[in-house]
């Protein structure tokens, strides 16, 4: 029997200490906290936006929460 992957779960979580220069690709949900210079995409994610994070990329998400 296969389980179902819960999607209102963080299944990657980019911490305050990192940082990221290229481009993002994911399925499911994403947290940032740390720095991402690029893009971030994902074909019916979510990217949940950190309070201290820093964000300079194209955001293309199907929903975008940010702090």
């Amino acid at each position: 029997m296969k389980k179902e992957r819960k999607t209102d779960s963080i299944s990657t979580f980019l911490g305050a200490d990192a940082s990221v220069d290229g481009s993002i690709e994911f399925q499911g949900t994403i947290r940032v906290d740390g720095k991402v210079t690029g893009k971030i995409s994902s074909n019916g994610g979510t990217v949940i936006v950190g309070e201290k994070a820093v964000i300079h990329a194209d955001v293309s998400v199907s929903i975008a929460i940010i702090m």
